[in-house]
């Protein structure tokens, strides 16, 4: 009996912040011979181990998105089987750059107390 390769999980999208550096981390690995990731638009990142589930993308760019795949190459004679995951880096927020009435996406994280008006 052939068990195939589990359906990967390449993680979460992700929105990274004045960043050139991001993490991808795949799970739900079993039955495997190996990982894979790559770059599918063949951009200019470049990943640090690309056979492994954990790796380092480094060399993205502010404004850029990424899409990476992550394959499960299947024991014996099991197919591979893949997933997808995106990086939309973002530049940071700043005054300056808030003009009229657009939709901001800020990143980090907000704390205070009381309430604010805005």
């Amino acid at each position: 009996m052939v068990t195939p390769a589990s359906r990967p999980n390449a993680g979460s999208d992700q929105y990274i912040c004045n960043n050139t550096t991001a993490t991808l981390s795949a799970g739900n690995i079993s039955n495997a011979a190996s990982v894979s990731w790559r770059d599918i638009n063949n951009t200019s990142a470049l990943i640090t181990s690309s056979s492994t589930a954990t790796t380092t993308v480094t060399n993205l760019q502010v404004g850029s998105n990424y899409a990476f795949e992550f394959t499960l190459n299947g024991l014996g004679t099991c197919p591979a089987t893949k997933d997808t995951v995106a990086l939309f880096v973002r530049p940071l927020v700043t005054q300056a750059s808030i003009q009229g009435p657009d939709t901001v996406l800020i990143c980090g994280y907000v704390r205070g107390n009381g309430l604010a008006t805005y």
